[in-house]
């Protein structure tokens, strides 16, 4: 099986991606939530900054009520197969009935330049068709 190299202009498009996903972390105090570590390293490694969240640490939160979370922004990166997209929806709901600000253009721009289902696939499978860095 031949494995199909990305273009240029699709790099590119992953560039900018990970660029602007760092700059609204950094530049609007907001979280990125990942389901766990690997997902954190997959996107570390593709370049994005910020600061990360897992699900565990912002359902501890939630159910905690100790943190006010209103107006700070989220950008949820759950994996998108049934479960990562019901996670999604809860979360994206939660978050909403508390006041905080749910940012989805990162996510549907991940799927849009055609990333992997399973977010700690990211890296690797853009380093798999390309030479990254």
């Amino acid at each position: 099986m031949r494995r199909r190299y990305l273009s240029e202009e699709r790099l590119e498009e992953i560039r900018q991606w990970t660029n602007s996903l760092s700059k609204l972390s950094r530049e609007e105090d907001c979280s990125i939530i990942i389901e766990g570590r690997r997902d954190r390293e997959s996107l570390e490694m593709l370049g994005v900054t910020g600061k990360f969240e897992s699900l565990w640490e912002l359902t501890k939160k939630i159910k905690s009520g100790e943190e006010n979370m209103k107006s700070h922004g989220y950008v949820i990166l759950t994996d998108f197969d049934r479960k990562g997209r019901e996670l999604h929806d809860r979360l994206m709901s939660e978050l909403s009935s508390l006041g905080a600000r749910v940012i989805e253009w990162p996510r549907s721009r991940y799927r849009g330049i055609g990333l992997p289902h399973r977010v700690e696939e990211a890296y690797s499978w853009v380093r798999s068709r390309t030479k990254w860095g």
